[in-house]
């Protein structure tokens, strides 16, 4: 049901009027099934010297799922230019043997090809290949981030070439993506139609400029016009950390995709939420600018308060806007200079909370909400409009916020350890640091552990003192956090504190609660705490660590 309200939402916004498959295309290709056993020099070479093949047994698809990744300078280029002159042809998908659903029926992979496009992009997180021929190819990289890309591109080129030599008639579709994401100094033909992916309407300062820069020159490159997929940026650690921050940037929205208009004929803009509400206006304002990039969005938005919320258009317009501007300015707005580059560096979820929106903003979106809620008549369409919002954008931060009332005070914590004082399930803790240099970067995590005696049933309160400094971030999942695990060799965690934090700050306290279920197995139970620097490199300090049982 949820999907199909999607749907009718797309379907009434008027979001498309041609699907134009590019999204990985190599991954719907079945590599791992089809030559797996008969072809393994096809896959990537790994540092260990085997081969990243996956399963060739299992019918997974796409082959992202099947943990596999192709070599690109062995003969796998040859098999996607047989399979894109197969479809483009005409011809079944069991003449070259294709992705194999439920045993019997083949299938061009889904997603990948449609009409007269076939889609050749390489798979998601393309990993370097240590073959000789991969490692010479990356060894001419101008720019390490993008170490492929004029290989994978001349691979592209090549490919449209031998179609038009054999008359093959379509477009093959390929995007601009990191490691292959700059303009390539080989020639691109026209049988071939580039999308270039981007960070979208949160960018915020450099990242911005930089990648519109990109685009600019794509389209210089292309003689002609892309098209866009954009990853807004509220994805995975995110989402995670930030499920009941609301997210409407509609002004945002209209300003990017009016700049952006001279370049593109089509975008689409992949920005996830845990709500639908969050981003529903904000796909509102694009649909709208897509169609006409002319439109006034400040008009626009006007039309829109008034219409959704009649008498209550200025005190919801006004929430809205104050949700806007604190996201933009301070939560997509953290554009630092890391390891890997500029990156929006998304707020650890103490700083969510105790600064961003800490509990006195909460009720001065709630002053705004309850004068809206005077303003139109009981039971009426606008008031149960704005009873919507308030359930799905204003309650839900409450809890948050109330928890990190107080900023993370040492102070207020050590007078409640003297208010009721109780004994440590971690007596012998002292207080220790965690440092990572960028040598050591190429471990995921670093830290500290200790064995807890925890029981099954039972609650518990885990609360320390931290400080950092110069933390930085080497990928969206990362920073200073503890972790209780219930077994950790099988990640299986009970509590997670800190959501990533990092920076320079001075001591502040964490805290938490967990309950142990009663029904965990005692040989899958090996409790441990962890006091870690994860995907990240500075220094964190510990200190007060105390573990309590709640009675």
């Amino acid at each position: 049901m949820r999907k199909l309200g999607l749907q009718y939402f797309m379907l009434r916004n008027r979001s498309a009027v041609k699907d134009i498959p590019c999204c990985h295309g190599q991954c719907r290709s079945g590599f791992s099934r089809r030559f797996g056993k008969t072809h393994p020099e096809y896959f990537l070479l790994k540092k260990d010297g085997t081969r990243q093949i996956g399963d060739p047994d299992r019918q997974a698809n796409p082959d992202w799922w099947n943990n596999s990744a192709v070599c690109n300078s062995s003969g796998i280029w040859d098999e996607i230019y047989a399979d894109a002159k197969s479809y483009l042809t005409g011809e079944g998908p069991e003449v070259r043997g294709m992705v194999v659903q439920n045993g019997t029926k083949f299938r061009w992979g889904p997603q990948a090809r449609y009409g007269t496009y076939y889609d050749v992009m390489p798979n998601d997180g393309m990993h370097p290949c240590f073959c000789e021929k991969c490692q010479a190819e990356y060894a001419k990289a101008k720019d390490p981030v993008n170490y492929a890309n004029e290989f994978i591109w001349r691979r592209v080129a090549d490919l449209g070439n031998r179609l038009k030599r054999d008359g093959v008639k379509g477009t093959l579709t390929m995007m601009a993506y990191t490691p292959y994401r700059n303009v390539p100094d080989v020639d691109i033909p026209d049988n071939v139609a580039v999308m270039v992916c981007n960070n979208g309407p949160w960018m915020r300062g450099p990242q911005e400029r930089e990648s519109l820069e990109n685009v600019r020159q794509w389209t210089e490159k292309r003689k002609g016009k892309v098209w866009l997929w954009q990853n807004t940026g509220r994805y995975n650690a995110m989402v995670q950390k930030s499920a009941d921050v609301p997210s409407p940037t509609p002004r945002a929205f209209g300003r990017h995709y009016k700049m952006i208009a001279p370049y593109v004929f089509g975008a689409y803009c992949s920005n996830n939420s845990p709500r639908l509400l969050y981003s529903a206006i904000n796909y509102y304002v694009f649909y709208k600018v897509s169609w006409n990039n002319a439109t006034d969005v400040d008009a626009l938005l006007d039309e829109y308060n008034r219409l959704m919320f009649g008498p209550a258009a200025k005190p919801m317009g006004a929430f809205l806007d104050l949700l806007e501007e604190k996201w933009m300015n301070e939560v997509m707005g953290n554009v630092e200079d890391t390891p890997v580059g500029m990156m929006a560096v998304p707020p650890s979820e103490y700083r969510f909370w105790a600064k961003i929106y800490p509990l006195s903003f909460v009720k001065r979106l709630a002053a705004l909400v309850s004068e809206a809620e005077r303003e139109v008549v009981p039971e009426s369409l606008e008031a149960r409009r704005v009873a919507l919002f308030k359930r799905e954008l204003l309650t839900p931060m409450f809890p948050h916020a109330e928890q990190y009332e107080g900023g993370g005070s040492v102070r207020r914590e050590k007078e409640r350890r003297a208010a009721n004082p109780r004994p440590s399930l971690v007596p012998d803790f002292k207080p220790v640091a965690v440092e990572v240099t960028a040598a050591m970067t190429n471990v995921i995590r670093h830290g500290v552990n200790y064995k807890l005696p925890i029981r099954p049933g039972h609650r518990y309160r885990l609360s320390y003192f931290v400080r950092c400094q110069d933390v930085k971030l080497l990928h969206r999942w990362g920073g200073v956090d503890a972790v209780v695990w219930a077994n950790q060799p099988k990640d299986k965690t009970l509590l997670i504190i800190g959501g990533g934090l990092c920076g320079t700050f001075d001591w502040i306290c964490m805290k938490g609660e967990f309950e142990v279920p009663k029904d965990i197995k005692p040989e899958e139970f090996r409790p441990q705490l962890s006091l870690r620097i994860m995907r990240g490199m500075g220094r964190a300090e510990f200190d007060g660590l105390l573990v309590e049982e709640i009675p």
